[in-house]
């Protein structure tokens, strides 16, 4: 078991700055986005199947924002994007442990956080299917002011 956690913390590490703020801590992968009025930052997230992920979400803006993973949408519009995101949403069969915000579910999954302004929650899951994803806040004009990003799962 020791020499698993070697080979995954020194994998992590040769990755480098793709990961944006994640560490390996004893529970496994520890990430922090922060949400500010309208943006992610970091705006790129690598994390890795398999194990545990404590996502920590820091809302520094002035407004309640979103927190959303679901598969690359394709040009579509904004009210197309918001039934795409919660039908294919990351977290679909995945146990998720949602704290500190509101979780809003579709299908009996989570599909959304809304963290409220100077708050902040976390989501506790282990990441099962690989990809690239979109990450994003699909509140009115938060999206087309930029608050997106890109979620990887290796």
């Amino acid at each position: 078991m020791r020499v698993q956690t070697v080979v995954i913390a020194a994998a992590l590490l040769l990755t480098g700055p793709v990961l944006g703020s994640v560490s390996l801590g004893a529970a496994g992968q520890n990430v922090t986005i922060t949400m500010r009025d309208f943006r992610y930052t970091p705006d790129r997230i690598t994390v890795q199947a398999g194990i545990p992920v404590v996502l920590t979400l820091t809302n520094k803006g002035k407004v309640a924002h979103e927190f959303m993973v679901y598969d690359r949408p394709k040009p579509m519009s904004l009210e197309m994007l918001q039934t795409w995101a919660e039908r294919t949403s990351y977290f679909h069969g995945l146990t998720v442990d949602a704290s500190g915000g509101k979780a809003i579910r579709a299908a009996g999954d989570l599909a959304r956080l809304r963290v409220a302004a100077g708050k902040t929650a976390t989501l506790k899951f282990t990441p099962v299917r690989k990809g690239t994803f979109e990450m994003a806040c699909l509140i009115e004009d938060h999206y087309q002011a930029g608050q997106r990003g890109v979620f990887v799962v290796r």
